[in-house]
């Protein structure tokens, strides 16, 4: 071999080919670098604007659910979701545009706006903006009356006899007789104590729906207890001494929070507070066609604000006073003044339910379907409305159904309905027990009397001084009559008998009245 030639060894050729490939990954690895680098930036910048979008969404619902209780007073809703939008880190006009609209005056519209910047992808863009938006919804408690501008109108005749009268038990008397919230006594009638742990001072209450630009008297049918010429006793007002006077109070609209219905200051009409005291009417020119006997306590002006009034009507307290009052409410435009009008008709007719319990007497004498002479006692009890479908309505009935045979419960259609019942007066009411246990809950789909729905057999005074508990299941798809969304509430007396009964009735919806909609 001559001295200038050079031999190649395989180990040789592979570290020269090492060499080689190692600097082309080098190269590679820089060259992608980069991209590497801009996408895991950018990742990280994404995760950041869902987390900041996640934030967004959290304050828009809560600004909508914190300003729609104000509605309809959108300025104020306004003010309170601006306020929650800011505890929540976004300040309109700061880091964030907040716009608060209205859609409907129970519903509130809050859209936020905001700048999520980029932390590691800003040599590409300096951010992204995050629009999210809320729809909330306030559903108010279920109103219990009917569709009229009158409750407890009993047997005048307009938009169909109501069949009933609002009562008012003495503060002497017990619970047992019917009244939940204004009597003093839990059982027995010595008047030396207030024991009774549902009494309540303001006795029941009364919303009145205002309409703007009219006015609005409150009349009162029988607001002293009175005897009735000509009424056998069990029928209604017929008595034979006057009972414990009413004392009417007239509330002022909560301009601020309207929903909430909390007590407000009395209203002040003229310079003078609202409240007075029943008197015995003078019914020696009683005519019920031509309506007299009806007395206007308040008229609240047509300047006054529209919106919700509270009228509370309890019996004086600590009256000596026995028995109780049975009368009548309705609210009216003072130029159509006597008139009624029906809500479902009519969109300026001032309306008026009972806000959360409702005190009654039933006096009807309709033969029951058994009979088959006529149909059973029907009494318009709440409203209904679609707000509620697919949730629990809850319905409690203190000492109810005496004197019937069975009730049910119709649906807008008229159809009776399935529920579950039970007692609880043990468990709420220990007092009333007199060794008895509450009764386990109980389907009810049937009727062995009719055969044409669920009822609830009542006989023999089976609920009295007890709490009845009542829950309907409302379907996913519930729906109203055509806008009619009233219930009722069916008493079947017993044969040719009469239904005599004063009872307090109250219902709900399970679940929170607030809701974000959309």
């Amino acid at each position: 071999m001559r001295p200038d030639q050079t031999v190649l060894r395989p180990g040789r050729i592979a570290r020269v080919a090492r060499t080689a490939e190692n600097g082309i990954a080098m190269a590679l690895t820089a060259m992608l670098l980069v991209p590497l680098m801009l996408f895991a930036a950018f990742s990280v910048d994404v995760g950041s604007w869902y987390l900041e979008a996640s934030r967004t969404q959290r304050a828009a619902d809560a600004a909508a659910l914190a300003g729609v209780v104000w509605m309809p007073d959108l300025a104020a809703a306004e003010t309170t979701a601006l306020d929650a939008a800011a505890r929540n880190g976004y300040v309109h006009g700061v880091n964030a545009t907040v716009q608060v609209s209205t859609s409907g005056d129970s519903r509130l519209r809050v859209d936020i706006t905001t700048e999520s910047p980029s932390f590691f992808g800003a040599i590409v863009t300096d951010g992204i903006d995050i629009d999210r938006w809320a729809i909330a919804e306030f559903i108010d408690p279920i109103p219990l009356g009917n569709p009229t501008s009158a409750l407890g109108a009993a047997d005048l005749t307009f938009a169909g006899s109501q069949n009933l009268w609002l009562n008012a038990h003495s503060w002497c008397s017990t619970r047992g007789n019917g009244d939940l919230l204004n009597t003093a006594q839990k059982t027995g009638s010595a008047c030396t104590a207030l024991d009774n742990p549902n009494y309540r001072e303001e006795g029941y209450i009364y919303v009145i729906d205002k309409p703007a630009g009219i006015a609005v008297n409150v009349d009162v049918l029988n607001g002293g207890l009175c005897d009735r010429p000509g009424w056998p006793w069990w029928l209604g007002e017929r008595n034979l001494t006057n009972g414990p006077e009413i004392e009417f109070r007239l509330y002022a609209p909560d301009e601020l929070q309207p929903h909430t219905d909390n007590i407000n200051p009395i209203l002040q009409l003229g310079g003078v507070e609202s409240s007075t005291q029943s008197g015995c009417g003078d019914w020696t020119q009683w005519n019920i066609d031509e309506d007299t006997g009806w007395d206007t306590y308040f008229t609240i002006p047509s300047s006054a604000p529209a919106g919700r009034y509270l009228l509370s009507a309890a019996v004086t307290e600590e009256s000596t006073a026995t028995g109780n009052n049975i009368y009548g409410l309705r609210v009216d435009d003072p130029a159509t003044a006597g008139s009624f009008c029906s809500t479902l008709v009519a969109s300026n007719c001032p309306s008026l339910h009972a806000l959360d319990f409702l005190s009654i007497h039933l006096s009807e004498a309709t033969p029951s379907p058994t009979d088959g002479a006529g149909q059973a006692a029907e009494f318009f009890f709440a409203e209904v409305n679609e707000d509620f479908a697919g949730k629990i309505v809850e319905i409690r009935l203190w000492d109810p159904a005496e004197g019937s045979e069975y009730l049910q419960f119709l649906d807008p259609s008229g159809s009776p309905v399935d529920f579950t019942w039970s007692t609880v007066d043990c468990a709420e009411l220990p007092s009333t027990c007199d060794g008895r246990s509450d009764l386990p809950t109980q389907v009810i789909t049937s009727c062995p009397y009719t055969g044409t729905g669920a009822c609830l057999d009542t006989g023999n005074n089976n609920f009295h001084n007890r709490m009845l508990l009542l829950r309907i299941d409302l379907p996913a798809d519930y729906s109203c009559n055509a806008g009619n969304c009233w219930w009722k509430i069916r008493y079947a007396p017993k044969g040719n008998g009469t239904v005599n009964d004063t009872t307090t009735w109250s219902i709900r919806a399970l679940g929170d009245p607030l809701r974000i909609v959309e």
